[in-house]
């Protein structure tokens, strides 16, 4: 396919202003997303976990119906099990970044 000078111009001029419509008021690129916590224990594992259940339990959480919350635990159920059974560390962060795309956290 030939990309036309006045065609290349205006896919520039689009990706300017993407890269515009993300710098803040001061010019400046907002900050990177926090980089999750890392777990490095089965007990650091089950802690964040029961953080997790205490914030559902006490309606911080919001907004989840019972298919979403049905589809959250059997993924969860399934990575887990997928671990236990194998080392799946590329796999997982394979997942990550699938949901990751997905949500719009790159």
């Amino acid at each position: 396919m030939k990309i036309t000078k006045e065609k290349l111009k205006q896919i520039i001029s689009e990706e300017l202003e993407a890269i515009k419509s993300t710098l803040d008021e001061q010019g400046e690129p907002p900050p990177p997303p926090a980089e999750p916590e890392k777990i490095t224990s089965a007990t650091q594992f089950a802690q964040k976990l029961m953080t997790i259940s205490k914030e559902l339990r006490s309606g911080e959480v919001k907004g989840l119906d019972p298919k979403e919350m049905t589809e959250i635990l059997e993924i969860l159920i399934d990575v887990i099990k997928e671990a236990e059974a194998e080392s799946s560390g590329s796999l997982m962060t394979q997942i990550s970044r699938i949901i990751d795309n997905k949500l719009g956290q790159q």
